[in-house]
Parts: C-alpha cells; structure tokens; sequence
C-alpha cells in the first residue's frame, strides 16, 4: 500500500475445516493477494494445524488516504493466559434467549490497527462469539461452518461495541445466525452458518 494510504476490511468470508482446533495447538497461516485493483485488494489464506485445513479465509479490502489516528502500543505480554477469547476482549453478556443474544466490548487501544481504528479481525471475533452464545442454547454439538461478514464503516477505539445475534432458522442440522454490531450506527453485520456434526 502507498505510504499515503491505508486499508479498510470491507468483506471477509470465512468457510470452516476440519473441526475445532485443541488448546496448544499451533496454526500456520498462507496468505496470497489474489488482486490489486485502484480501490480495492482481494486476499485469500488457509489456516493449518499440523497439515490439517482449519479455515479457508477470502477479504476484501478498500485502498483509504492515510492514517486516521495515531496507534497506542500493545502491551507485549497481552496474551489470553488461562481465560478464552471473550474474557481477553472484555465481552459482556447483556442479554440471551434461544433466539436472541447481546454481548458489549469496548473498543480498547490495544485492538486497534495501524490505521488508528479497530483491527478487522475483533469484529470477525465478535461475531463468532455471539453466534456461539446463541448456538449454546440451540443443543450440543453446533459449530461454525461459515460466517460472511460485511463492514459498514470503522469501528472507533474508545467506545463500546453491542453484538446483537439473532436465530434466523434452528433445524436438527444447521443454524443461521444474524449478527450486527453497532457504535451508535451499524458498523458491521454478518451471516454465520453453524452445522451439527
């Protein structure tokens, strides 16, 4: 990207492989950018874990002037120790049924990109794990097989982000799950399928 550009996660597409990876498990991702246009780059990527396809991921990504803001280090050692992904990006339960789930993390420093805003991949993140908050109430054994998400604008460091997922279909087999996230405004909204084994 020119030094007088930056990048924004427009779309992000993400099918799954073979089931969940185990804690200690090391993923090695390949990254290729497929196309450069004068607006846009189109990337793919395979996650893999000992030789075993965990992810196929394909995004698109919009050509932006400059830097927004300037980027708070991260601290060097921040790292999920013990807990799980919601308790390392602060995630909130606000409110769940079966069919509906409203999960609030704030927009920290450390998650942003070089850009000054919030990094594309705590979004994705957000989504599964409100998927997942659902998907807990539809019965063992739902994991997710694909999830396609949509950004809207950026997500502004300093502020909270409310994931609202809602239960589109619940079959014997599969799940679809709605999922927007909001500051305020929409700044991103997904479809994630999840599959019973």
């Amino acid at each position: 990207v020119p030094a007088d550009a930056g990048i924004r996660t427009a779309t992000i597409h993400v099918e799954a492989g073979a089931g969940p990876l185990r804690a200690g498990e090391v993923v090695e991702a390949s990254a290729l950018i497929k196309d450069v246009a004068a607006g846009s780059v189109l990337a793919v990527a395979d996650l893999r874990t000992g030789g075993r396809l965990i992810a196929a991921v394909s995004a698109r990504f919009l050509v932006v002037p400059g830097v927004v803001a300037p980027v708070e280090k991260s601290p060097a050692n921040r790292a999920a120790g013990d807990g799980n992904l919601a308790e390392l990006l602060g995630v909130t339960v606000l409110a769940g049924t079966p069919d509906r789930g409203r999960l609030r993390a704030e927009a920290l420093p450390w998650m942003a990109n070089p850009y000054g805003i919030v990094h594309g991949g705590i979004p994705v993140a957000l989504v599964d794990l409100g998927a997942r908050n659902l998907g807990e109430s539809l019965g063992e054994g739902f994991r997710a097989m694909s999830l396609d998400i949509n950004f809207q604008r950026p997500a502004r460091i300093g502020s909270d982000m409310i994931v609202d997922a809602t239960a589109r279909r619940v079959g014997a087999r599969v799940a679809v799950i709605e999922v927007e996230i909001t500051q305020g405004r929409v700044i991103a909204s997904a479809t994630v399928t999840l599959g019973r084994d």
